[in-house]
């Protein structure tokens, strides 16, 4: 399961909403990666997943979360609870490890010297994330993405 995973980090919260909070359920929250040099501004549904200023957090961007690894994922055949996938499939999904997942498009990067920024969409929810070029070479433009969170 983890050829699934294309980054797979330590996060410190640093900040929750540094330059004010705009929506009532959404907080933006930045973070530092602990293992990679990277930068992380995360706009996080914090009326179901609050997240805490020197907290760490698991963060994974994965191109697919099924354990078998077909690209098909149906929502509403998935049972969190069972913590199997679809039902019968024999197969666990990398959503059985994680408390918070969204689904989105890598729509966007630039590059300021040697980091390069990439910028994902969950439906509304935005991601910028910094780094080496190296560290995140496997993020491609117009790529779908699974983020998945877990407080450690």
């Amino acid at each position: 399961m983890d050829k699934l995973k294309l980054i797979d980090e330590t996060i410190k919260v640093t900040g929750v909403n540094i330059t004010g909070k705009f929506f009532e359920k959404v907080s933006r929250v930045s973070a530092k990666g602990q293992v990679m040099n990277i930068d992380v501004e995360l706009d996080v549904n914090t009326d179901i997943y609050p997240m805490d200023v020197d907290s760490f957090y698991t963060l994974v961007l994965a191109s697919n979360i099924n354990g078998d690894g077909t690209k098909d994922f149906d929502i509403l055949r998935y049972d969190h609870e069972a913590g199997a996938g679809a039902p019968g499939d024999g197969h666990g999904s990398l959503m059985d490890k994680y408390d918070y997942v969204m689904h989105g498009k890598i729509f966007k990067y630039s590059i300021n010297n040697q980091r390069i920024t990439i910028f994902i969409s969950f439906g509304g929810l935005l991601m910028s994330i910094t780094g080496g070029q190296s560290e995140l070479k496997s993020l491609e433009i117009d790529s779908r993405i699974f983020l998945l969170l877990k407080k450690i």
